[in-house]
């Protein structure tokens, strides 16, 4: 009998050897682990970092993938969405006190490409697609430093002159508001700077002056008002003072109006 002889076509061997140093059974990423997100304000970055795993006991791989991210801040609105691809050239090895060396990837969103909110804080949640079309997501987690609406409080021309007045409405101060500054720090402070330029008492006498005001939205209804109190200065003195302002929500128009103060 005469025995035959098997041919294997050089074609065949040579795309299977092609598909074995492509990485033919290499193991695929099944989970993300090690997530966190670092906040950067001075270089006003948020850092995400995340870990492929092929299993729970498996070690940290890298993996080529879409992340998905995605921020919502606490009143509800998505204020940043987009997919990434990051290629193995995105991983490196971090080291911290508490979580020792870790193999992770990362990717780095400018303060600029997340849309202006009315909270600082929210979620972040994180979804990977692999080359192979798999996919998955990991549980959102908390997020911080998100980039707050300017604060949109009309001024009237300044400067503004503001007197006060005494017994019988005689004027015993005069004050010149130059400049007003508003910051929202979880709340609204206002921070006036003035120069008193008129005292009923003589030049160097030092004395408080009482500068009331009054916030109102675009409807006209006083949402707030108050005194700013300064002091004590003399004519030529300029000071800064500041008081908080209620009733004021980011993403909202305001004006702010002064007016003389009267025993």
């Amino acid at each position: 009998m005469k025995k035959k002889l098997l041919i294997i076509p050089f074609a065949i061997i040579l795309s299977f050897l092609t598909l074995a140093a492509c990485g033919l059974g290499k193991k695929e990423a099944k989970f993300i682990g090690d997530r966190s997100v670092q906040y950067d304000e001075t270089n006003g970055t948020q850092t995400v970092f995340f870990a492929f795993y092929a299993s729970e006991n498996s070690d940290a791989m890298k993996q080529e993938a879409d992340i998905s991210i995605t921020i919502t801040n606490d009143d509800g609105t998505v204020v940043y969405d987009k997919v990434t691809h990051v290629t193995e050239d995105d991983y490196a090895e971090w080291t911290n006190a508490f979580s020792g060396t870790r193999l992770l990837g990362s990717v780095t969103i400018n303060e600029n490409e997340i849309e202006k909110g009315t909270t600082e804080t929210g979620s972040i949640a994180i979804g990977a697609t692999l080359p192979s079309g798999n996919g998955f997501e990991a549980e959102s987690q908390y997020i911080y430093g998100l980039p707050l609406m300017d604060i949109d409080i009309a001024t009237p021309a300044l400067p503004v002159t503001v007197n006060n007045y005494g017994w019988e409405d005689a004027l015993e101060q005069t004050i010149s508001i130059d400049n007003i500054e508003f910051n929202y720090d979880f709340s609204c402070s206002a921070t006036i700077t003035a120069t008193m330029t008129y005292n009923a008492n003589g030049d160097t006498a030092d004395d408080y002056v009482d500068v009331p005001y009054k916030i109102k939205d675009s409807d006209g209804v006083v949402v707030d008002s108050g005194t700013f109190f300064i002091g004590p200065l003399s004519v030529g003195d300029t000071v800064k003072t500041d008081t908080y302002v209620m009733g004021v929500e980011l993403g909202k128009s305001y004006t702010i109006e002064f007016s003389d103060y009267r025993w």
